[in-house]
């Protein structure tokens, strides 16, 4: 019984954890974005640090992981990558209920499209 209900236990943490990590909307990131634009343009109220950074690390991540499709010039600052999306975000406010990792990668592939 014990084993029984140590698997199920795993299980269900498991599945959960694993659907949370995969879906953050366009909105989330947006939202993300706004922060850290706030942060590097010195307008608006106080910034939430934990939102800048969690936008830097998503698009870093991302980028990262979309090498392949990606001609990235060498030397690429990070706060380049994110203005870019940050604009495409900005600019597409109809796609931001799609996954955040699908609109980082329409931004980062119209900017640097490998030929």
């Amino acid at each position: 019984m014990k084993r029984t209900v140590a698997v199920l236990l795993f299980l269900c943490l498991f599945l959960t954890g694993r659907s949370f990590a995969y879906f953050n909307s366009g909105l989330e990131l947006f939202y993300a974005a706004q922060e850290w634009n706030r942060y590097f343009s010195d307008q608006g109220p106080p910034v939430d640090f934990h939102k800048v950074s969690y936008f830097q690390g998503y698009v870093a991540g991302v980028a990262s992981a979309a090498r392949s499709q990606l001609e990235l010039p060498q030397g690429v600052q990070l706060d380049v990558l994110c203005a870019i999306v940050h604009t495409h975000l900005k600019d597409s406010p109809r796609r931001l209920h799609e996954p955040a990792s699908d609109l980082v990668i329409d931004a980062l592939v119209k900017a640097f499209k490998k030929r």
